[in-house]
């Protein structure tokens, strides 16, 4: 809870918008009915960056309401943080979004041609907007294309989604790279083990009308402004897989909008220590938005840390990049 709640409080731009006066003064008037886990979120992010005669502080407040809304956080025991991440996204965006419940404002006409992609798509935002409107899915989500093609007519079909975290089998990326097990995955060969072919022998083609082999990949259309990656280690030998992160993040080559946010900066890591079987520790690396600097957050022991330490102490689990405009891009302005 500590390595999640510590990232979450260092991506600039969900801290920057919690912390809007107006908008806490909101969360603190409807908690109780309305936004428990939103208040009581921004209230740990609230004290850990405006309390500063503090030492450390207890997100006690925090601790209760969510056990109150899930019983997978009860306790003390160990839990996974991508799963108190996925929660904390999909009960926060729930809590605040704009769009009332059972809105439907869907098109009634003729569905879209799935074989065009700009039909597609226009059709999935035009709902996808009047269903969501809040800091979460502002901040959070992206929209994928998983497309599936017919070897014999090779026609493609479009499927756009949504997503808000990218999660990447280490093991995977590494036999579909053919690396040996002591080589350090390089961060971006996830995106491209992302946008991997995948074939299948039997697929009913809607063009065909028969069911013939097929493969399938997904794009990026447009990625989220804070982006989250799960490196998902298993409970193996491919525990162990290097991972070389990049301080800066470039995906300009990944996503097909224009308009999509594409380069990134590291603001947070979670890494995990000790055995992956006995469940061992997890804590948080975060960059301080004031100095640049990297900090090491373990429970309620805090040192400033080098980059290197970020990479090859502990092995990192969940990354949270920021957007951030690129510097080439300005200069060539």
């Amino acid at each position: 809870m500590n390595a999640t709640l510590q990232c979450f409080s260092n991506a600039d731009q969900i801290r920057a918008e919690l912390l809007k006066p107006n908008f806490y003064e909101f969360l603190e008037n409807n908690y109780k009915l309305k936004t428990p886990l939103t208040y009581a979120i921004a209230g740990v992010i609230k004290n850990l960056w405006e309390n500063l005669d503090e030492k450390s502080f207890s997100p006690e407040f925090f601790k209760e309401v969510i056990s109150r809304m899930n019983p997978l956080f009860k306790g003390i025991a160990a839990n996974d943080p991508k799963d108190l991440i996925i929660f904390l996204l999909m009960k926060i965006h729930k809590e605040i979004n704009k769009i009332k419940e059972n809105n439907d404002t869907s098109n009634n006409n003729q569905l879209p041609n799935p074989y065009n992609f700009y039909e597609v798509y226009s059709d999935f935002i035009q709902y996808y907007t009047s269903q969501n409107d809040s800091l979460i899915s502002e901040e959070f989500h992206g929209y994928l294309d998983a497309m599936t093609t017919c070897f014999y007519c090779r026609r493609t079909i479009h499927n756009v989604q949504s997503f808000n975290i990218f999660f990447f089998p280490l093991e995977e990326v590494r036999k579909f790279k053919g690396y040996y097990d002591y080589i350090r995955i390089p961060i971006i060969d996830c995106f491209q083990y992302y946008e991997r072919f995948e074939s299948y022998p039997s697929f009913y083609c809607n063009n065909c009308n028969l069911n013939y082999p097929a493969y399938s990949n997904s794009k990026i259309i447009k990625a989220p402004k804070t982006l989250i990656i799960n490196l998902n280690r298993g409970r193996g030998l491919e525990y162990n897989i290097s991972v070389n992160l990049e301080e800066y993040l470039d995906l300009k080559n990944f996503v097909l909008s224009s308009d999509s946010p594409n380069y990134y900066e590291l603001k947070g890591v979670i890494s995990h220590f000790g055995s992956n079987d006995d469940g061992g520790h997890f804590i948080a690396y975060c960059k301080n938005c004031n100095d640049a600097k990297w900090y090491k957050f373990n429970d309620q022991f805090v040192d400033e840390c080098p980059f290197d330490d970020v990479i090859n102490k502990g092995m990192p689990y969940v990354l949270f990049y920021s957007y951030i405009e690129n510097q080439n891009d300005d200069d060539d302005e």
